[in-house]
């Protein structure tokens, strides 16, 4: 795993997470595509150990309904962890049957999806009922939401910790707005056994800091292409 540039308030609040005094309960991670969300929460979750709570790491790049995200979070959790879920799944959907097509089985997932794209209140209200009183049981657990998509609502763009209904547990808002100072950076070179060519490692550095205007993407692509410390 890469090191992390600076970042460290939102780093902090990452961690915050997982102490029992924890107040804010959700950390909103905000930036531009590029400018290290990702890199932040893989970070942080490479860096969680075997007594940490259970962990649901989501990716939401192509989910288009609630139903994927279900999906996901059963494969995370698996199901003897989600009975009450999966009873409700049962009941809602037909029969389950496995099918394998092209050496994908196709079965609980599908059903899952099949029941969120009819789009139904009632049912869709009976799964998330079923979904927290699993999770109620299961205890602490974590989740881990990556590129979770703005959109206007009303005038409104969500998410947002003061117009939602679950903002008074939310730490804050962290914006992610790159990294330019040079010497964050630095450190990740040395980290990764790398060596800037140039009578002024320091001020070449600054120079792409710079040029990249902090865009982690930008500057990791330099950093990687460097040769490594102990190449002639």
């Amino acid at each position: 795993m890469a090191p992390v540039a600076n970042y460290e308030q939102a780093r902090a609040a990452l961690s915050a997470l997982l102490r029992d005094d924890c107040v804010g309960r959700i950390v909103l991670l905000r930036g531009a595509s590029g400018f290290g969300k990702t890199a932040v929460l893989r970070a942080f979750q490479s860096g969680l150990l075997a007594t940490s709570p259970r962990i649901v790491a989501a990716s939401l790049r192509s989910v288009s309904h609630v139903g994927e995200f279900f999906s996901q979070a059963h494969d995370a959790l698996g199901a003897p962890s989600l009975t009450n879920f999966a009873a409700r799944v049962a009941e809602l959907g037909s029969p389950l049957k496995a099918v394998v097509s092209r050496n994908v089985l196709i079965g609980w997932n599908h059903q899952i999806n099949v029941i969120a794209e009819r789009n139904e209140e009632r049912e869709l209200t009976a799964l998330t009922d079923a979904w927290f009183a699993d999770l109620e049981a299961l205890g602490a657990c974590l989740f881990i939401f990556d590129d979770f998509h703005r959109v206007v609502i009303a005038g409104q763009t969500v998410p947002d910790h003061n117009n939602i209904a679950w903002g008074g547990a939310c730490d804050r808002v962290h914006d992610l707005n790159g990294v330019e100072v040079a010497e964050h950076w630095m450190y990740v070179v040395r980290t990764l056994g790398r060596r800037i060519d140039a009578p002024d490692p320091h001020s070449a550095l600054v120079g792409i800091c710079k040029f990249a205007k902090g865009r982690p993407d930008v500057i990791m692509q330099f950093i990687e292409g460097l040769p490594p410390e102990t190449s002639p």
